[in-house]
């Protein structure tokens, strides 16, 4: 129903069938991969706060020594679902752990993984600090497709270097200055 854009449909029946989902073994990832799918539909129908819960339930569910890029772009992409609901205090936390993570992933020249997860990482982060800011986008330039980051999909562009995470930290910056967010956090 979900690659149909039937949406709602999708949705109303991950509401029903993920809270009682038991894998078959530890090996069966479908579940936290279905956990997403439903986040993509919330997030479709605008339901962000929603998106937000199921995107950190498949970070719940997903390895941590097995899935760590995954998990990684799962906390980047609840982040984004977070500033989509207007909850900055949440962005702030789930995307400052998301790039914790980002920095221990290995390099990009060995890793094809991780260099999707920075490049996308890098243009989530980007486009978010410049909307807190008030700029407008660049003519040639889209907001990043919803739950970007955890999906691990190969590009066939040219590769070009991904955002080096100390910029990636400069644009969390940037939007926790321009979000008013400043140290209340906690």
């Amino acid at each position: 129903m979900l690659d149909q854009r039937d949406d709602a449909g999708a949705l109303a029946i991950w509401r029903n069938v993920l809270p009682h989902w038991k894998p078959r073994d530890e090996f069966d990832l479908q579940q936290t991969f279905s956990y997403r799918r439903a986040a993509i539909a919330a997030g479709r129908l605008n339901e962000w706060k929603e998106a937000a819960e199921w995107l950190h339930g498949a970070w719940e569910l997903a390895s941590e020594t097995d899935q760590a890029i995954y998990r990684a772009g799962l906390l980047i992409d609840e982040g984004y679902a977070w500033w989509k609901a207007a909850e900055n205090d949440r962005v702030l936390q789930r995307v400052a752990e998301g790039m914790t993570a980002i920095e221990q992933l290995p390099p990009d020249d060995t890793d094809e993984g991780a260099y999707l997860l920075r490049k996308r990482a890098g243009y989530t982060l980007q486009w978010m600090a410049h909307a807190a800011e008030g700029l407008p986008p660049a003519e040639d330039s889209t907001p990043p497709a919803f739950a970007l980051c955890s999906g691990m999909e190969p590009v066939a562009e040219a590769r070009l270097p991904s955002t080096p995470e100390d910029a990636m930290w400069v644009h969390l910056l940037e939007f926790e200055f321009f979000a008013s967010r400043g140290d209340r956090c906690s």
